[in-house]
């Protein structure tokens, strides 16, 4: 049994922390909170390291917004080893916070939208694009490229490419999803009694709270 990782997002509004994940139906009809990143294993191990070098705090935030404290059951007694704990408390869960934009939007280039390119062996290539290998080993510079004759150069194809298991990809998904999150509010929190400036939610009022189980 592996290591589950799980990713939530809070953001700062009129100086309180708010939910700032989606709301999903579940197939028993009721509406439920999900993650931003949900159950991960192997791909967000490194990701999860990465991480960890920007830790505002260990454990969950004492002003965790109500709606991650109920869906979390933070406060439910479960039993472990032969001992009872709060489920916040429980030992076998590894949690931490972290600030967005330090975190993860600060360390994304954006114009660049994987963590590799150069020129790949054309047969390694198609292997990394239908998935029979994960990560790429060996690869030219344009410089290296260059050297090549001719008839070598045609064994190789420029090739802009994420490992599965790289930090990369999983920052940029979780942009992806705050800045959906961000969209969404700013389309409709103004009809909830929120003003303009309200809606315009700065990277650097939203946190992460990373959990390992």
């Amino acid at each position: 049994m592996g290591t589950y990782y799980r990713v939530f997002a809070e953001a700062k509004v009129k100086n309180k922390w708010i939910n700032f994940n989606p709301y999903i139906l579940d197939l028993g009809g009721k509406i439920i909170l999900a993650p931003l990143i949900g159950y991960e294993q192997s791909s967000f191990y490194e990701a999860f390291d990465e991480m960890n070098g920007d830790i505002w705090y260990h454990g969950y935030p004492e002003d965790l917004c109500q709606e991650l404290n109920e869906f979390l059951e933070l406060d439910k007694t479960i039993e472990y080893c032969g001992k009872k704990f709060k489920k916040c408390d429980a030992p076998y869960y590894t949690v931490y916070t972290v600030k967005y934009i330090d975190a993860v939007k600060k360390r994304i280039v954006q114009s660049k939208p994987t963590k590799y390119e150069g020129y790949v062996d054309k047969k390694t290539k198609s292997a990394h694009q239908i998935g029979e290998i994960y990560e790429i080993d060996e690869w030219l510079d344009a410089n290296q490229y260059k050297d090549l004759s001719p008839k070598e150069q045609i064994k190789f194809s420029y090739y802009e490419w994420d490992d599965e298991l790289s930090w990369y990809p999983s920052f940029k998904k979780i942009e992806r999803h705050i800045n959906s999150m961000k969209y969404w509010f700013a389309e409709n929190a103004k009809s909830d009694g929120y003003t303009w400036d309200d809606t315009l939610i700065s990277d650097s009022d939203i946190r992460l709270i990373v959990i390992a189980n």
